[in-house]
């Protein structure tokens, strides 16, 4: 059985603009009321943003690990691509389980902001129920911190925090979830990273 370097679960280019972003989310939340960050950064709607988030979203969906297992496939990182097919299945069940019986039916903006003209992306289909927690922001810094871990290159750590955090502030943007939502998220997806690779190491080395 082996025991598991603690360095590999730590890479400071990523961490620490990540634990300054999540930091900010918190304090943000303390002094605001729900809806408030959606309701400003809806405000802030541009073509260009309208058009590089609605991309940036899709960064979060699980077709980016079926393409990255794909990858690892090629390159013949087996071991590697069975660690990506856990933090995915971690963090599917997690977060389907919080949706369906933790948290019914939890209003997405558009439902719960009834009284506010907001909006949309057009082309993006924006749901109602099942805010919390996000799942695209989980999904994202999975991958990310994965690959960030696995390569250990300070402006590959910087890219991968910058993309997730990207998947995020999307989703705030589109209208599908609360900065709550993407906060929570965003620890699901680096915890299922964390336990996934953890277990991996110590008894699949």
């Amino acid at each position: 059985m082996s025991q598991p370097n603690s360095t590999k679960y730590f890479d400071p280019f990523y961490f620490i603009p990540f634990v300054i972003a999540w930091v900010a989310a918190v304090v943000y939340l303390t002094m605001h009321q729900q809806g408030d960050f959606v309701i400003g950064v809806n405000n802030q709607h541009t073509a260009l943003g309208s058009f590089y988030f609605r991309y940036a979203s899709w960064l979060g969906n699980t077709i980016t690990y079926l393409w990255i297992f794909i990858a690892f496939l090629i390159l013949r990182k087996r071991r590697e691509a069975k660690m990506l097919v856990g933090i995915v299945l971690l963090t599917t069940v997690v977060i389907m389980t919080m949706k369906a019986f933790c948290f019914p039916p939890n209003l997405r903006p558009k439902a719960f902001l009834v009284d506010i003209p907001l909006k949309f992306v057009e082309g993006v289909k924006v749901y109602t129920q099942n805010s919390f927690p996000s799942g695209h922001t989980a999904g994202a810094f999975g991958w990310t911190l994965f690959l960030a871990l696995l390569y250990k290159k300070p402006w590959f750590s910087v890219l991968m925090v910058g993309i997730a955090i990207s998947v995020g502030l999307a989703r705030v943007y589109l209208t599908q979830h609360f900065l709550l939502d993407v906060t929570v998220g965003s620890l699901i997806g680096i915890m299922a990273t964390l336990i996934v690779k953890f277990i991996t190491d110590r008894f699949y080395p």
